[in-house]
């Protein structure tokens, strides 16, 4: 039986801080590749113990949707791109398990060499519930049956186990109105023969349409329930709608998050369903090009040149184009939405990985991280090459060496829940490192954003104070800023150049846990026609150190408060260059894969396009972090000289 996922994730089931539950308790976007046998995938979601729904659909092959659930048991799925009766498979979906679901053979859901995305919903209160009911022959009458949301839906589907349309509630249309989640037809009503009353945070109700003596399974969906999270204040799923403007103009949707999964629909005109999640391409404005979408009535492959909506940092929005299915001007639009996750990391193995190619087969990932990564740094050790980009820009990077604008690579794909990179070779590149990153709260957080030419405070997801971050002009050339808290928010420092200067970049203004500054003077950060990437950091005790040093020609022993020292260190010297020696004012990168040792350590320069070094000693191991040597020189311990750093356990 072949087990896809990661070790990560099957601790995650549960509410493993107390009382504590996580949008990455309950949902899981998860990918798989089909292989025509018995294959376990491990999202991390109790279905087994807790319930929910499992959601299946070929990417690039004409199957159909297949819904499976745990009121009506394995094997058994609908379609909702159909209106068919409940079909029976027993070769499809045949175990929900502790940790996510085991599928069989079946080609609809596990053909071999086919690659799939399946979408899973934990029944929560506040975040989703399934129902498996039975209307009563009573002509004419509402009925009434009681649900376990703890809130009122925001979102409702209706399905007869028999032949019928799926019927959807939606909260923005009212309990008069009705959509058909297998059909592109907006919205029908007023009248109350679907939803008789509007449904309460116990119970909800089925109109005269329902009159018939029947079976239904009903999936309802929270909305804005503010209980999850480490303070159990944070909502997970939002259900609204906006307006379109057509041509020229963005609506923008404001959720009070950022989302990974949505699903929208016109309501005013015929359109599709429309369905995009962050793990399969659903990238941010800038120059990644279109997001990648799915039509929930429709069973064909995803589509790959017409998605228009773009991630934000609080919700979403869309290009300036009219479309139908997106943005007709004066159309309404409804949406539910669901968080990304924000589960703080236990251990910086879950947050972070460094790998080469070496060794993996001819089989993507390119390189292997045991996680869903959002931030990855290749470098070629012999040649210095040296790319860096991020989920939210899509298959597009950036070279750490130079200010060029952001270029397109159809193989740096994100699409996998362990890696990155659809990039392989055989046999494999043993020159070649990646370094992978997740974003997590009070570690790591990744936001594209839009410039203005205006003093302003952009929105983050850290959790935290963000200590360090570097910002880069995607849409055009400019070079790298780097913000650190050493420094203050008086000063930057460049990344492909060796300098530091004072400036009014970020706008003289520190950096808070929600929101980080930029200047109106400075375009390449900030631009009125530009779109820009920032990378941002902090310390989280046991994972990461964001720090500096005052060198002192002395051996200097960095404590980072780590117990087993430091597998990522990169260091930068924050004065101006010296003269004719620019290697003194380099960013240097050591980590532990090509080695830290008391001996010597190959390192590289970031902001450099060389070969690596490998005959000096520069650094050296210790427990709690890193030692720098008394003989690394005036580019990493001079006395009295400042000097800023990066450090993951």
């Amino acid at each position: 039986m072949s087990v896809i996922g990661s070790s990560i994730l099957a601790g995650a089931s549960g509410s493993a801080g107390g009382d504590k539950v996580y949008v990455d308790d309950v949902f899981s976007t998860f990918l798989y590749t089909g292989n025509s046998g018995t294959t376990a995938i491990t999202n991390g979601l109790d279905l087994a113990g807790e319930g929910g729904l499992v959601w299946t659909k070929g990417r690039n092959y004409n199957y159909d949707h297949h819904l499976f659930d745990t009121e009506r048991g394995v094997t058994k799925y609908l379609q909702s791109s159909q209106s068919a009766a409940e079909a029976t498979q027993s070769t499809s979906l045949t175990s929900f398990n502790s940790n996510g679901f085991t599928l069989g053979p079946d080609s609809d859901v596990n053909d071999s060499n086919i690659k799939y995305v399946s979408w899973t919903f934990r029944k929560a209160p506040g975040f989703f519930d399934v129902q498996a009911i039975s209307t009563a022959n009573v002509s004419g009458a509402t009925q009434t049956f009681s649900h376990n949301l703890g809130s009122a839906p925001g979102m409702m589907w209706v399905k007869s186990t028999g032949s019928g349309h799926w019927v959807v509630y939606h909260k923005s249309l009212g309990h008069t109105f009705r959509l058909l989640l297998n059909d592109n037809g907006g919205g029908s009503g007023p009248t109350t023969d679907f939803w008789g009353i509007a449904p309460t945070s116990t119970h909800f109700s089925l109109g005269s349409s329902f009159s018939s003596a029947g079976t239904y399974i009903v999936y309802l969906f929270a909305d804005n329930d503010a209980q999850f999270g480490t303070d159990a204040d944070e909502s997970i799923i939002k259900c609204g709608n906006y307006t379109g403007t057509g041509s020229g103009s963005n609506p923008t949707i404001s959720l009070g998050f950022e989302p990974q999964w949505v699903i929208l629909k016109n309501t005013s005109n015929s359109s599709n369903w429309i369905m995009a999640d962050t793990m399969r391409g659903w990238t941010s404005s800038g120059t990644s090009g279109d997001s990648i979408t799915m039509c929930a009535n429709l069973p064909g492959d995803e589509i790959t040149n017409g998605g228009r909506v773009k991630l934000t940092s609080t919700g979403f929005t869309m290009d300036g184009e009219s479309n139908v299915d997106y943005n007709t001007s004066g159309h309404n639009y409804v949406y539910m939405a669901i968080r990304r996750p924000n589960k703080p990391p236990e251990a910086a193995t879950e947050v972070f990985a460094i790998d080469t190619s070496e060794g993996t087969a001819p089989t993507p990932p390119q390189f292997t991280s045991g996680f869903v990564t959002d931030l990855a740094l290749r470098r070629t050790m012999t040649n210095g090459n040296s790319v860096i980009g991020s989920r939210l820009q899509g298959t597009n990077y950036m070279n750490t060496a130079n200010a060029g604008t952001e270029s397109g690579a159809s193989v740096l794909t994100w699409d996998f829940s362990d890696g990155w990179s659809n990039s392989v070779s055989d046999p494999p590149n043993a020159d070649m490192f990646a370094y992978m990153f997740k974003r997590a709260p009070g570690f790591m957080d990744v936001v594209a954003y839009s410039g203005n030419g205006q003093n302003r405070m952009i929105n983050h997801n850290l959790a935290a104070v963000p200590e360090m971050y570097i910002c880069k002009k995607r849409n055009g050339s400019g070079p790298w800023y780097v913000y650190h808290s050493a420094t203050g928010n008086g000063a930057f420092t460049y990344f492909y150049t060796n300098s530091t200067s004072n400036s009014s970049v970020w706008n003289n203004t520190s950096p808070t846990a929600t929101q980080f500054s930029v200047g109106a003077n400075e375009s390449n950060v900030n631009g009125s026609s530009g779109t820009f990437i920032s990378y941002l950091f902090a310390t989280l005790p046991g994972v990461s150190k964001v720090g500096s040093y005052t060198g002192t020609g002395n051996d200097i022993n960095v404590n980072c408060g780590f117990t087993n020292g430091a597998r990522f260190v990169l260091i930068k010297r924050t004065d101006v260059e010296i003269q004719g020696t620019t290697q003194d004012t380099d960013w240097y990168l050591w980590d532990t894969t090509r080695g830290i040792g008391s001996g010597n350590s190959p390192w590289f320069a970031l902001n450099e396009s060389q070969a690596q070094v490998t005959n000096t000693d520069y650094i050296d191991p210790l427990s709690t972090g890193f030692t720098i040597t008394a003989g690394a020189g005036n580019g990493l311990n001079v006395a009295t000289k400042l000097f800023i750093f990066l450090a993951i356990a």
